[in-house]
């Protein structure tokens, strides 16, 4: 067998997955542990000087939903309900550089032969335009996760020229691997998957509306 490099970016020959194995993807607690959570939509006059508010939107979906930023725990959600989202948010101090934080997304099917269904956004609130820069997003079209709809993320992630979503905000989203748990079985998908990725939070805040052609990258060209 040819040795296969550590890092599991795609479903290659080289991923668990793909040789009829179960990658070790992260194991979590049924519970949320997340530290100094704030429902989305509270009041962003409160946001720290040096710091950024991001809120992390799950789409609705029965499955069980596991997502951790960097030191401040882990959020949990899981609703019988396929119609029910979740949403959370944290503040991200700033410092003189960018500041990375370790994200861990991370989705078990509710009923295994349907599949795993993710659905994240991360969302970073600018203060100055009072509204919301779309720093990351990810899904699998609503359905099942397939190696195909996992390697469009990983082209929609390409796309996004240096991990800028938005060039108008300040976030960055850098080193996005992807695992998938299981064979494909018939058409529901992997039953589960997890995505890690960093996000690197620039001190700057940002000043034009989301969205506006003008803005450039070169902000945040320093890693």
């Amino acid at each position: 067998m040819r040795a296969c490099p550590l890092a599991l970016l795609t479903l290659s020959a080289c991923t668990p997955a793909a040789r009829g194995e179960s990658p070790n993807l992260p194991v979590f607690p049924r519970a949320s542990t997340v530290q100094q959570a704030l429902p989305c939509g509270a009041a962003h006059s409160a946001v720290p000087a040096k710091g950024k508010r991001v809120e992390l939107r799950i789409a609705p979906s029965p499955d069980r939903h596991w997502v951790s930023v960097g030191d401040r725990g882990v959020f949990f959600h899981s609703s019988p309900e396929a119609e029910k989202g979740a949403c959370f948010a944290v503040d991200l101090p700033t410092g003189s550089g960018p500041v990375a934080y370790h994200v861990i997304y991370k989705v078990e099917a509710e009923k295994v032969e349907n599949g795993a269904r993710p659905g994240l956004q991360v969302a970073e609130w600018g203060e100055k335009a009072g509204a919301f820069y779309d720093s990351f997003h990810l899904d699998c079209g609503g359905q099942a996760c397939t190696k195909a709809s996992l390697e469009a993320i990983a082209d929609q992630h390409k796309a996004a020229a240096r991990g800028v979503y938005d060039p108008c905000g300040s976030i960055r989203v850098k080193k996005l691997t992807r695992l998938a748990e299981g064979m494909e079985k018939g058409s529901g998908g992997y039953p589960a998957v997890a995505f890690e990725f960093d996000l690197l939070v620039y001190a700057f805040k940002p000043q034009e509306a989301p969205g506006t052609g003008s803005c450039e990258r070169k902000r945040m060209e320093v890693d």
